[in-house]
């Protein structure tokens, strides 16, 4: 069984904040990223199923369609307020791997022999951009990558990834991602900072 759910602030007049889909285990729990966390806790939150089904596609395709039309996505056009950070339509519901796969994968991955090439690619392929903002929320640099910004100023890169998500400071400065778009070789920055 799947399901697609609204959450919704407690104000007088309340906004849908983020959308997702999942199992009924996954709309138990409450907590989702940072920026959700926020929100809930600042303006309190319903949760609202939507949809029950049994059919993924189905599913999926209402998460996308009231992502859009709730102007959710944190990155879109139209972003008014919410804590989607995906379009909706991602990942796998329920799937759970048993010990005995979870070994067979394990031993796999132990075998495979990483070359410093593959691993640049990986490394390359996982970064993404980072904003480096002074706490009132003035922009300070933008890093290539978390990585970058810690080997240059020192600083612990878990820590920045911890930072980013949890929108928390770090070291006396705020960092958020600075999302990049290949296709137009231009970077789309989220300026709200809250």
């Amino acid at each position: 069984m799947f399901l697609v759910y609204e959450d919704w602030t407690l104000e007088i007049e309340p906004r849908c904040f983020y959308v997702g889909k999942g199992t009924e285990r996954r709309v138990r729990l409450i907590k989702r990223n940072g920026v959700h966390t926020k929100i809930a806790k600042h303006f309190g939150l319903k949760r609202v199923v939507i949809l029950r089904t049994d059919d993924e596609a189905e599913a999926i395709r209402l998460e996308v369609q009231k992502i859009a039309e709730h102007h959710t996505y944190v990155y879109g056009e139209g972003y008014k307020f919410g804590a989607n950070f995906t379009v909706g339509g991602e990942g796998v519901s329920g799937k759970r791997h048993t010990i005995r796969s979870k070994a067979r994968i394990s031993a796999a991955l132990r075998k495979r022999v990483w070359t410093t090439g593959m691993r640049a690619k990986i490394g390359k392929a996982n970064s993404r951009p980072v904003e480096q903002l002074t706490l009132d929320g003035h922009l300070v640099e933008r890093w290539p990558s978390g990585t970058q910004a810690a080997k240059t100023l020192g600083f612990a890169r878990t820590n920045i990834v911890k930072a980013v998500t949890s929108q928390k400071p770090y070291r006396g400065f705020l960092w958020r991602r600075a999302e990049y778009s290949p296709a137009h070789g231009t970077e789309h920055t989220d300026h709200r900072t809250g």
